[in-house]
């Protein structure tokens, strides 16, 4: 099909050129797709052979053929029929600025930090529209790319090696990697700033993935003496076994005077707490806590006044709320690019 991806980047035929005699009122199908992060990182994912790494955002280009030309088309609908689980809403917009190709609609694709890795493939559905009112619709289907999961390689690795994981990077920890885990058996997952300590019982994969970075609206709502630190998970879900965790708190560790800390979880503007025997090293400067849960987790010094206790009855919600007292998590919210308009339907 000639390169359809490089006529397409090379602005050979963009919108406004898309009038082809196909009639009026008359459905055409979508000939190709194109995916890339950027214009040096380009793949035709027409057979859907386009595999991404969870978190990370790219942009997908459909086209049709005419007259031997690949040529773009203004977009109207863009959506995720499979795998919404990995993706969050797709938006699409024309790119009349330039930031990659000047005059092209495009669907951005802001992929999940994904937690609970149960769908791997994700189908993208996008319609539109040519100047003399063909419609034009398709689907693709993308693929998460596993390469950089935790495996059972790497629990078995550790057993022999009598040694932590070798976590090198790598958050997403696949289901087979948790039945490696035999019962009475425990496995340090070592982190940048935290330690998980898991033992067998996970069925599911699971994302370890958290930012421990300081959130400055909790320690302002409660003060640098009572707040040892945030770790905010990207997993949410419940889990069906406590798990270990190890936090460095240094940030406010010279003000706690006593070797027990509290350890709270944010639940919509609610802080409930996970536990209030949850463990201080000052040599460390290290909180440990069990808990069955993951989510965003404030470690205090000292009792919140406004915390509940936690329940065993209460259900959880499964999406998480990065929110506390009004005031967003750091790093929740992600910004859509510099420069470009959803058009979201």
């Amino acid at each position: 099909m000639k390169k359809a991806l490089a006529l397409i980047l090379a602005v050979v035929m963009c919108i406004g050129m898309a009038s082809v005699a196909f009639g009026i009122n008359v459905t055409k199908s979508i000939d190709g797709f194109v995916a890339f992060r950027t214009q040096d990182d380009v793949q035709d994912i027409t057979n859907g052979a386009y595999a991404y790494v969870a978190g990370e955002t790219f942009y997908v280009a459909p086209y049709i053929i005419a007259d031997g030309d690949a040529m773009t088309f203004e977009i109207t609908k863009a959506e995720v029929k499979q795998g919404s689980t990995t993706v969050y809403e797709p938006a699409f917009f024309l790119d009349d600025e330039g930031n990659f190709v000047t005059g092209c609609w495009l669907v951005q694709m802001k992929t999940k930090d994904i937690a609970a890795v149960k769908e791997y493939d994700t189908i993208l559905h996008v319609e539109g529209k040519l100047e003399d009112g063909t419609v034009v619709k398709g689907d693709v289907t993308l693929t998460v790319k596993d390469t950089d999961m935790i495996t059972e390689n790497d629990i078995n690795k550790a057993r022999i090696d009598d040694a932590d994981v070798a976590t090198n990077g790598r958050y997403v920890v696949s289901a087979d990697a948790f039945k490696a885990i035999k019962s009475g058996e425990t496995f340090k997952f070592p982190y940048d700033g935290y330690t998980l300590t898991v033992g067998s019982g996970i069925k599911n994969a699971l994302n370890f993935r958290a930012s421990v970075e300081k959130i400055d609206a909790i320690v302002e709502k409660y003060g640098e003496d009572k707040v040892l630190g945030v770790i905010d998970f990207k997993d949410k879900n419940d889990l069906p076994v406590e798990i270990g965790v190890d936090m460095e708190c240094t940030e406010y560790s010279n003000t706690h005077k006593t070797n027990v800390a509290y350890v709270y979880r944010v639940e919509g503007d609610k802080l409930v707490l996970v536990t209030d025997k949850a463990t201080y090293d000052a040599a460390r400067e290290t909180v440990s806590f069990k808990t069955n849960k993951l989510g965003t987790l404030v470690i205090s010094a000292e009792p919140l006044t406004d915390a509940k206790a936690e329940t065993e009855t209460k259900k959880n919600p499964t999406t998480g709320a990065n929110d506390v007292v009004g005031l967003a998590v750091a790093g929740a919210v992600v910004a859509m690019a510099a420069g470009f308009v959803a058009l979201k339907k």
